[in-house]
């Protein structure tokens, strides 16, 4: 999403700010937990990605919320990688009060959420 938006011409030529988001929505408390930066801060990849995951999983552990599941695509740059898997390893060691984390990935055409 490019920053600043607007209706008028001058907004066109002025420099934008590209903001990035990364959304976790917890299905059965219907809450949504929002990781917004700029591209100044780090791109949107699997780093940027993981942190945003540690964060939330370091969430859930002060919660005593013991099993964890992710849903998401199939893909293989941001979803699906040997960097993912480690940061699931690492939090089930790191954080005692979560027990397991399982992600699941939805079928190739089906990902509408």
């Amino acid at each position: 999403m490019p920053l600043p938006k607007g209706d008028v011409s001058s907004f066109y030529y002025r420099s934008k700010l590209n903001v990035l988001n990364f959304t976790i929505y917890d299905m059965q408390k219907n809450i949504a937990d929002c990781y917004v930066w700029d591209v100044s801060n780090g791109h949107r990849g699997v780093n940027e990605l993981g942190t945003c995951i540690w964060k939330y999983l370091e969430m859930k552990s002060d919660k005593n919320e013991g099993d964890v599941i992710f849903y998401s695509d199939n893909c293989p740059g941001k979803n699906k990688n040997k960097f993912i898997l480690a940061l699931y390893i690492h939090a089930v060691h790191q954080f005692k009060n979560i027990k397991t984390i399982t992600h699941k990935y939805l079928i190739k055409g089906h990902t509408q959420n």
